[in-house]
């Protein structure tokens, strides 16, 4: 019955902590090829792509990020077509240090956003380093060749 009471507790705990942990303290967070969803201080966004429709703003606080509106549909940078979120994070990776402007469709009408790197860099995580290539095994010595018998 201890055990019960003190795992409750520790549950609720852990709940009620949750949201004042969870406020601003992560900048990025990369969910899949498909989907991010991305907060700094003062700003969210949130993208999800599909092959169909392509890269859908489903987010945005405040009501704009960069120009980006919810219900717009990233559709090239710099262009280049981009139809996947993995697509747009690899074309603004390359872009870097340089703005890009992002073409997208807001209804049926399109448009160009120029956004600077400062603005795109903190959801543009670095690519890891190459990792060292491992070092040549030594080769074993020969054994010695057995004299020639005379």
């Amino acid at each position: 019955m201890r055990c019960l009471a003190l795992c409750s507790t520790l549950l609720l705990a852990t709940m009620l902590a949750q949201p004042a942990m969870a406020g601003d303290t992560y900048k990025y967070q990369w969910n899949t090829d498909d989907s991010l969803s991305w907060r700094d201080p003062g700003q969210a966004l949130k993208l999800h792509s599909d092959s169909a429709t392509g890269i859908t703003v489903t987010k945005t606080d405040p009501g704009s990020v960069w120009g980006l509106q919810q219900g717009d549909v990233i559709v090239a940078v710099d262009d280049h077509p981009v139809q996947h979120v993995s697509e747009l994070l690899a074309r603004l990776r390359a872009s870097q240090p340089a703005a890009v402007n992002l073409h997208l469709r807001r209804g049926n009408a399109p448009v160009v956003l120029a956004v600077a790197a400062a603005d795109y860099a903190s959801i543009v995580a670095p690519e890891p380093p190459t990792p060292p290539t491992p070092p040549t095994p030594p080769t074993p010595p020969t054994p010695p060749t057995p004299p020639s018998g005379g």
